[in-house]
């Protein structure tokens, strides 16, 4: 008599089948193309959180004024979503003066644009130019 020891290849065909039908039931449930574009777009939040604070320090240290080469000179009309040719970048002297370094936007090194809002006594807005970011409406008015 022969002793059965191991499996069939068809057994093993079986195994591998199941496998692949939950492996690719995983990938599509998780959809990492979305949880990629969620975390780029958490860090565009710290990035513009951390833009926002290191203005509203400079404005406290300077007793209320802002910093001067931060600011376009045309106002960003407050009925339109930001645009990339909407205001200045976060970068050379405007970085400098309010003390830090111009971060890259996480995806493809776009620019963080900055302009004046003349809305209720004037605040900034700040957003990323990137195209994922302006779908996403991620921006902050202060």
């Amino acid at each position: 008599m022969f002793s059965k020891k191991g499996f069939t290849l068809i057994e093993l065909l079986i195994v591998i089948g199941i496998i692949a039908i939950l492996a690719a039931a995983l990938i599509v449930g998780l959809n990492p193309a979305e949880r990629f574009k969620q975390a780029r777009n958490a860090t565009r939040w710290s990035h513009l959180n951390t833009i926002s604070s290191s203005i509203m320090a400079y404005v406290v240290d300077e007793q209320g004024n802002y910093p001067e080469d931060c600011f376009s000179s045309e106002d960003v009309v407050a009925s339109t979503p930001p645009g990339s040719e909407d205001g200045d970048t976060i970068a050379g002297t405007c970085a400098t003066e309010i003390g830090i370094t111009a971060p890259d936007d996480p995806q493809d090194g776009e620019d963080y644009m900055i302009a004046w809002y003349e809305e209720e006594g004037g605040q900034f807005i700040i957003w990323s130019t990137a195209e994922e970011a302006l779908e996403e409406e991620i921006w902050i008015i202060q």
